[in-house]
């Protein structure tokens, strides 16, 4: 297998993220797609993503202190988004690689919106579990400032927990 020079491995999400965001577009928007004038619409990089157990008060950090990544809204009705685990190192091993996938997160779809939330329909996503199904996330905007989370959802453990992202908005 030929390496594959450092900058391009920096910027492979890069591509991946136009692709995403690409396919697709010529397609007609959907009832509840935004309008011109929706305030979700653009590009916002992730400033934190938390992870709150239901009954506790403690947060946790799964993608670290300062993961990195982008959410991107179009007019069309489509969304993509990106976010990478603080400290991520190309994997050298086929065990490494693997390892990489848990800390990605990366799925794109059209969306709508439901008055605090929007819904995605997954059409592509790093997890192959997500495709097909409706990702709803609930959403409050002050000035630049997203603040999204999930519902509550079970981990592995059966332990109920939701994140909460904030994003700052792109210029």
């Amino acid at each position: 297998m030929k390496a594959m020079p450092i900058a391009r491995r920096r910027l492979g999400w890069v591509p991946l993220m136009f692709a995403l965001l690409g396919s697709g577009c010529a397609s007609t928007a959907p009832s509840g797609a935004p309008t011109a004038a929706s305030p979700l619409l653009g590009t916002w990089r992730l400033v934190s993503f938390e992870m709150e157990a239901q009954g506790t008060a403690g947060k946790l950090s799964p993608m670290g202190k300062a993961p990195a990544g982008y959410l991107s809204f179009l007019p069309d009705g489509r969304m993509a988004v990106v976010i990478t685990a603080e400290g991520r190192k190309p994997g050298t091993s086929e065990q490494e690689r693997a390892a990489l996938y848990s800390s990605l997160v990366a799925y794109t779809g059209r969306f709508r919106v439901e008055g605090d939330k929007w819904v995605t329909a997954v059409d592509a996503s790093a997890n192959p579990a997500w495709v097909g199904t409706e990702q709803p996330r609930f959403f409050t905007i002050s000035g630049d400032t997203l603040q999204e989370q999930t519902p509550w959802f079970p981990r592995a453990d059966k332990t109920m927990v939701r994140v909460a992202n904030v994003y700052t908005k792109v210029k």
